[in-house]
């Protein structure tokens, strides 16, 4: 299990790599004013994070959300 999660690596960031920024599609769908990432930055979106297995936890809408 990695450790950490760059943007570039996210299949919720659909960025240009030659020019290494794009849109995060998580952000831009929560209509964030900024929604523009570096591929190298480091992912701050739990869902992402927990559906990459980073961190523990139950992504929204989960078994136990009522």
């Amino acid at each position: 299990m990695a450790d950490e999660l760059r943007c570039k690596d996210c299949k919720y960031w659909y960025g240009a790599e030659d020019e290494g920024v794009g849109p995060c599609s998580l952000k831009h769908q929560r209509e964030d004013v900024k929604y523009l990432t570096w591929g190298v930055h480091l992912c701050d979106e739990q869902s992402a994070l927990i559906e990459y297995e980073i961190i523990e936890g139950e992504p929204r809408g989960g078994k136990d959300d009522k």
